[in-house]
């Protein structure tokens, strides 16, 4: 195994390549375990497969357009979407996603970031501070009012937005 192999191989967070057809490449041992997947599962098969059918949608859509006008809307950024997994199950997501061209032919990068469980622990959070008998206020370091829990609201009468 080379050392670009065994770097993406071991790394913690799910890593995918596809081509500029949205064909995956190759995939990691924990993109594998994030989504449920054999490798022959995924390789030569449209990365649409890890999307639920709103975005999978429109993926072809992306690429096709960015091919012709070469403009980059996701390219070089990250952002939260929908991951879906082999079982059906739909998760929350972080996706980074890169280009570069290899061989002279244009390849995709994507470093997934599953958020199930920050999400868990933000509505655990949240559920602990509308249930709060005291009343709680989260401000901000400009002295302004971030968050106000139901008991606040009634102590001091003030409606929450």
């Amino acid at each position: 195994m080379d050392a670009m192999t065994a770097l993406i191989q071991s790394a913690v967070d799910p890593i995918l390549q596809i081509n500029d057809e949205g064909i995956i490449q190759l995939v990691n041992q924990a993109c594998l375990n994030t989504f449920l997947y054999n490798e022959e599962d995924l390789i030569g098969k449209n990365v649409k497969m890890l999307m639920p059918e709103s975005h999978a949608a429109k993926h072809d859509e992306y690429l096709h357009r960015y091919k012709v006008t070469r403009q980059k809307r996701v390219l070089g950024k990250g952002r939260k979407l929908q991951g879906l997994k082999s079982d059906g199950c739909v998760f929350p997501m972080f996706l980074s996603l890169s280009e570069a061209i290899i061989k002279e032919k244009i390849v995709f990068t994507g470093i997934v970031r599953d958020l199930s469980a920050e999400e868990q622990e933000q509505e655990r959070m949240l559920s602990i501070l509308t249930s709060a008998v005291d009343p709680i206020v989260q401000i901000d370091e400009r002295g302004i009012i971030q968050l106000v829990n139901p008991a606040c609201c009634k102590v001091f009468m003030y409606q929450e937005s």
